[in-house]
């Protein structure tokens, strides 16, 4: 509803102004700007004949200068200052229904200044350059002020008197050599919004930073149950920001309060979702063949200290035999400062640009579907209004866009395709490309993902007949012949990207079967993809890892299971510059299922000071439930009670056989018949 409501306060004031009454009628929302600090710097023309403070209100003045110069003989600027209002011109959203702040000043080879917009969008974004960047800045800065003659505008002081500053512009522009370029007017931005554009631009690179990965993780809530006589199964993605230690404590980055009250809110969303579709299909009589009734993925496809981004798929089943399910597609981006959730708004603009290459981006991808004969105008109306049926998942080298079923093609499922930033020049703000030097990503089958450098892959699988075996492929930018292909036997893989520096790894967890755990590990190039590792990993990238190839979770093969006993190891690793995961955390945290003591009696404590505190023992009972907790592997175990108790067990032979304190486990340990 923005270009709707922008559109009715520009009757507003031009009906108050007519009556004379916007001071006292109307309000003001301005806020403090530049607009003001520049105000104060100017001397208004004495000798012009009409002077602003003698006109009433909704008078126009002016106080134009025509004898300013307007041939600059300095190239070198060293103070900038504009102040912008699109509000009433820029209905195609080339740089979007606002207000700029763009501030400059050059001093002892070092550039300060700010990029900030307002009205629709918030941002305040400080500018600090030096060296090479600022002098590259200043040249570039006075090239767009050449390149549009802007001089040529100079002197120009006009307007309405009365008026709050919503519309017009205020620039000053100081050169090394004294000279200067005014411009006001403040009903109209005079100048060119080609040359908004491109300063603006200029303005966003300036201010951008390479943002901090955020510990980020994402896991799957399961449930099933018993559903009028079949089962039934429905599951949401929980998201944490920071990551939970296996004692349970939550480590959270500091001062991203809001961004985890906002996250916390979408998982609260979703489990009351999850509750209505299990009470839609609860008591049902039917055979639902175990199918999945409401069942939701989450994909991560950004986590860092400038937002973090996903989305959501979900398939739905009303009633028991229902050939097709109900896709609902949605998707999450928030300011990683603020927790406010951005809109095509907030971070594109040139949309009459956009909605064309989204049409043929759509239909490229989807040539066998029916699009709607006026997709291009629909399309717009969801990027400029803000509607609920397009969404975007920001990446890293490339945005995700995603359609929910029916929204604009025949589509079953819903549309969804990737465009990297390279395409997206000039359309995407430019704060949202740089990437963190590291990184940790899941990768979705069949969707294109784009390196830092534009290569662009994409992996799939195909399952073979009877379901026994799995070829895996790993393509680059559609082309076979930079293509790798390998052939599993089990369940489908599962598949991340881990970037390093400049170099991009794939981390693909190979189906061996239900207890081993493998993994190959892959460069993806310029020159193409190469296996890295030349015997498969004992090891896989846990499902709920910390999304950070600093303190990455993997699952370590050389579990114990022991009919109702079963225990996986988990390390945390770092991935090194050639890509391959290094044991970091110089312990392993262990994820297994309740148990109850055999034998009730006293147990050694896990640690000295636990010990101290404890009469030199931890006293149990009979029955009492323990859980595996931590192990390094090789000399004790930990086990921890419901009551936060940690006990310790001395490894004689870790694995098959495994003994403990001299005994196998089932001389300490027995089943918990209330485990789930």
């Amino acid at each position: 509803m923005k270009g709707f409501y922008n559109r009715a306060f520009i009757m507003t004031v031009a009906l108050c102004t007519m009556l004379g009454t916007f001071a006292a009628g109307c309000g003001n929302k301005a806020e403090e700007s530049v607009k003001d600090e520049v105000v104060k710097d100017i001397v208004v023309n004495e000798e012009a004949p009409v002077k602003e403070k003698d006109i009433i209100d909704g008078g126009t003045y002016d106080n134009t200068n025509p004898d300013a110069q307007k041939n600059i003989t300095s190239t070198e600027i060293t103070s900038f200052k504009c102040w912008v209002s699109t509000i009433d011109f820029d209905d195609d959203m080339m740089v979007g229904n606002c207000i700029f702040d763009l501030n400059a000043t050059l001093g002892k080879g070092v550039v300060t200044g700010s990029f900030k917009a307002s009205d629709g969008l918030d941002i305040d974004r400080e500018i600090s350059l030096e060296g090479d960047d600022a002098n590259e800045f200043m040249k570039e800065l006075y090239g767009l002020v050449e390149k549009y003659d802007i001089a040529a505008y100079n002197g120009i002081s006009r307007g309405t008197a009365g008026i709050t500053p919503e519309y017009g512009i205020e620039l000053v522009i100081d050169f090394a050599s004294g000279e200067r370029i005014y411009i006001s007017d403040n009903t109209d931005c005079v100048l060119p919004v080609e040359w908004i554009y491109d300063c603006e631009r200029l303005f966003e690179k300036a201010s951008s930073k390479e943002p901090s990965l955020l510990d980020f993780v994402s896991e799957n809530e399961f449930r099933m149950d018993e559903s009028g006589g079949s089962m039934a199964a429905v599951s949401r993605p929980v998201y944490t920001l920071g990551y939970y230690t296996s004692d349970g404590s939550l480590v959270s980055p500091d001062g991203y309060d809001e961004l985890a009250l906002a996250i916390n809110a979408i998982n609260e969303s979703s489990a009351a979702k999850v509750d209505e579709a299990w009470k839609n299909f609860e008591g049902k009589e039917g055979n639902w063949k175990l199918d999945p009734c409401d069942m939701t993925k989450g994909t991560v496809t950004r986590n860092d200290s400038e937002v973090v981004s996903f989305y959501e798929v979900r398939e739905q089943v009303d009633d028991p035999g229902q050939k097709e399910k109900h896709t609902f597609i949605t998707a999450h981006n928030l300011d990683a400062k603020t927790g406010k959730e951005l809109e095509f708004y907030d971070v594109f603009k040139n949309h009459g640009t956009l909605k064309a290459l989204l049409t043929e981006r759509f239909k490229e991808s989807y040539p066998d579907s029916e699009f709607f004969d006026d997709l291009e105008r629909y399309i717009g109306d969801e990027l400029y209004f803000g509607g609920n049926s397009i969404f975007f998942a920001l990446g890293y080298g490339g945005v995700h866009f995603l359609a929910d079923e029916y929204s604009i093609s025949d589509t079953l499922g819903g549309n969804h395709i990737t465009i990297s930033y390279d395409d997206l020049d000039g359309m995407l703000r430019e704060f949202y490309k740089p990437i963190p030097e590291k990184y940790l990503l899941p990768v979705e089958d069949k969707q294109t993902y784009h390196t830092q450098n534009g290569i662009g892959f994409k992996m799939s699988t195909e399952v073979g007949s009877g379901g026994s075996h799995i070829t895996w492929n790993l393509e680059l930018d559609g082309r076979s012949s930079d293509s790798y292909k390998e052939t599993f036997y089990g369940s489908e893989p599962v598949c991340h990207l881990a970037h390093i520096g400049e170099r991009d790894f794939i981390y693909l967890r190979i189906p061996v079967g239900d207890v081993s755990i493998k993994s190959n590990v892959y460069e993806v190039g310029a020159d193409g993809i190469k296996l890295i590792t030349q015997n498969p990993l004992t090891m896989a990238i846990d499902d709920e890892t910390p999304l950070n190839p600093e303190w990455m979770c993997m699952n370590i093969d050389g579990g114990i299971y022991n009919g109702y006993i079963g225990m996986v190891p988990k390390g945390y690793y770092s991935i090194n510059e050639e890509g391959l995961p290094e044991f970091s955390s110089g312990v392993y945290d262990l994820d297994g299922n309740w148990l109850r003591i055999k034998n009730g009696g006293r147990y050694y404590p896990d640690s000295a000071d636990n010990a101290a505190v404890s009469g030199g023992m931890w006293t149990l009972i009979e029955g009492e439930r323990v859980r595996p907790y931590q192990t390094d592997l090789e000399s004790w175990i930990h086990f921890t009670t419901e009551d936060g108790r940690v006990i310790r067990f001395e490894i004689d032979k870790f694995g098959d056989g495994m003994l403990l304190n001299g005994e196998k486990l089932e001389h300490w340990f027995v089943a918990d018949e209330t485990a789930g």
